[in-house]
This record gives structure tokens, C-alpha cells and sequence, in this order.
């Protein structure tokens, strides 16, 4: 029989990993560009950034620097160095290379053209990045009273982000049921900005670093809270579903949220090529709030396309339906 892992649900648990998402929001009153200095392998490109292509936080880095490209599709302003921290610096070189420059989280940009500075935080990667290329697709309006709405949003909509990952990682019913109350009355008041400028955008029609603050976290939360916790966003939250709808076509978002390519296939311990199926099996062990298991997991022995976690989690549904019957 397989042995079964008793693993803590509790509380605590989700309130650890909601501080690291919580300590990882940005406001828009405080930008601090953190920076060190590093030697890097050679490339032509001008910029690398490390990031995860799950990582929401990432997403964030990785949109930012396609709309400054000619082609999103083609990018030359930027190399893309992946990185599963799952398995640790010992098993991957990106997350290796992360250490090394003392970060912990993705996105983390380097800028070979300020001896290979590096910026860390994602909503301080997008702010630089929308600095170095300010007239291609600027992330940022240039009227001042604009801006400063822009930054209004910013920092009334992160709340969302809390609520998003309390309800996947939620186990009690009733729990999950009051959170995603507080989640539908977060997204309402989303829907209402929405309409202040009669968007599409947040900032009206000019696509901006608000949205691109938020993008990752919708996508996600139409996704895993979906199948896990069969949330679904109102269809009367018609502006909310109009902006989500509209930022899914630009060549930078479709390129970010693209199905899986060869390189990702080839660094990540997850099996699914698929962008959804992909998004649903890395969310998984937050759905049974399993993380550090999962982890543990995955440094003993994940590898590229093997996911430990998921093997074992199916070993354990198929005892449980032996014990049934």
C-alpha cells in the first residue's frame, strides 16, 4: 500500500505564502530599483531577463519587454533565461544563476548596457524597461494628472491578487465559499475602474503599466480558480471581461501566453504543453496546499517534463479508489 503524507492545511501555512505574494505587490508610490552588478555569458542581446513562464510576476517583466519590440513574436531587445526554481540551483541553471546574483523571486532583469545592473521586483522590471524604450508602446501616459490615475489604479487593484491565491489554497467549503464573495466584490470594484475612462484599458485606450500589473493575475484566476474551485466571472462584469478580452490581443500577451515552445518543455518538472492544462498542473499543489511538499518533491527528483508531484498525487487517487472499492 502507498504510504500517505499527512501534510499541515492550516492557516498558517496560507499566510506565509500570501506574504511573499503580498511583499511582491507594488505600489505606486514606491518604485525602488534594486540593483547589483554581475558578469553574464556572452549574446548579442542588450538585456537577459531570468523569469519563470508560469510566474504571473514574470509574465508581468516578460509583456512589458515584448510591447518594446518591433515584433513580439521575433524578440532581439532581450534574451529569455528560464528558471524552475522548483528544482532548485543544483538541478537548474537559471535557478543557479538567480542565486547567484542574491535574488530569491522572478523576474529579474540584467542590463548589459549599465554594466550588468540588475533590477529585481516585477512592477520595478516593467517601470525600467518602459524607461530605456519611452516612446515604443509607452507603459505609462505622458499627462501627469493621467499618470497619477494610473498609479491610483495600481494600488487599488493589487488587493486582488491576496484574495486570488486565499481562495485556491482554501480547503474548508464554507471557507472558500465567503472567499470568493470577497473575490467577487474586489473584481466589481475592477469593473467599475474600467468604466471611470470607458476604457478598454484602465488608462482609457492607452495600454499601460496598471494593466499589465493585473493581466497575469486575471488570466490565472480564469484558469485555476475555474477548475479548481469552479469560480467564474460574472458575465454582467461586461467591462471587466471587455479589458480581458482586448489585452489578449496583442501580439505581446499572445506571445506570453502562448502554448509551451521547446525551451520551457525542456526546463520546467511539468508535463502539459498546453497553456491551460500547463497553468492548471503547476497550480495544482496550491490547490491541495501541498507547496513545500510539492518542492520537496521536485528537487529530490523532478526533471524536465517529470512531475513528481503530480505522479504522486495520482499514485494516491488511484490507492484511494482501491480502498473504496
Amino acid at each position: 500500500m502507498l504510504m500517505r503524507v499527512l501534510l499541515p492545511r492550516s492557516k498558517l501555512a496560507i499566510r506565509s505564502i500570501l506574504h511573499i505574494v503580498q511583499s511582491r505587490t507594488a505600489t505606486a508610490s514606491n518604485y525602488t530599483t534594486t540593483t547589483t552588478t554581475m558578469r553574464q555569458p556572452p549574446s548579442s542581446a542588450p538585456l537577459t531577463l531570468l523569469a519563470a513562464d508560469f510566474c504571473p510576476f514574470a509574465n508581468r517583466g516578460i509583456i512589458a519587454l515584448l510591447e518594446k519590440e518591433a515584433d513580439p513574436l521575433n524578440p532581439t531587445n532581450f534574451d529569455l533565461q528560464h528558471v524552475c526554481y522548483q528544482m532548485g540551483p543544483e538541478k537548474d541553471p537559471g535557478t543557479k544563476w538567480l542565486y547567484s546574483l542574491d535574488q530569491k523571486t522572478v523576474p529579474v532583469l540584467i542590463d548589459k548596457s549599465k554594466d550588468d545592473k540588475v533590477i529585481g521586483e516585477s512592477m520595478d522590471v516593467v517601470e525600467y524597461v518602459d524607461s530605456l524604450f519611452p516612446d515604443i508602446h509607452p507603459l505609462q501616459p505622458s499627462d501627469p494628472d493621467m499618470k497619477e490615475k494610473m498609479k491610483t489604479y495600481i494600488d487599488r487593484h493589487g488587493s486582488i491578487i491576496g484574495p486570488v491565491y486565499k481562495l485556491l489554497m482554501a480547503q474548508d467549503k464554507d471557507e472558500q465559499k465567503q472567499l470568493a464573495d470577497d473575490l467577487l466584490k474586489e473584481l466589481t470594484t475592477f469593473d467599475k475602474s474600467l468604466q471611470e475612462l470607458e476604457g478598454p484599458y484602465l488608462c482609457g485606450d492607452q495600454f499601460t503599466m496598471a494593466d499589465v500589473q493585473m493581466f497575469p493575475f486575471m488570466e490565472r484566476l480564469i484558469i485555476f480558480l475555474g477548475h479548481y474551485r469552479q469560480f467564474v466571472i460574472p458575465d454582467e462584469l461586461e467591462h471587466l471581461h471587455r479589458w480581458y478580452n482586448t489585452i489578449l490581443e496583442r501580439p505581446a500577451v499572445q506571445k506570453t501566453t502562448a502554448d509551451r515552445d521547446e525551451t520551457s518543455m525542456n526546463t520546467y518538472c511539468f508535463v502539459e504543453q498546453d497553456r491551460k492544462k500547463y497553468l492548471i498542473e503547476v497550480y495544482e499543489a496550491y490547490a491541495n496546499n501541498e507547496i513545500d511538499f510539492a518542492k520537496k518533491l521536485s528537487k529530490e527528483s523532478g526533471a524536465p517534463g517529470v512531475n513528481p508531484y503530480a505522479e504522486y498525487k495520482k499514485k494516491q487517487r488511484e490507492e484511494e479508489k482501491k480502498e473504496e472499492e
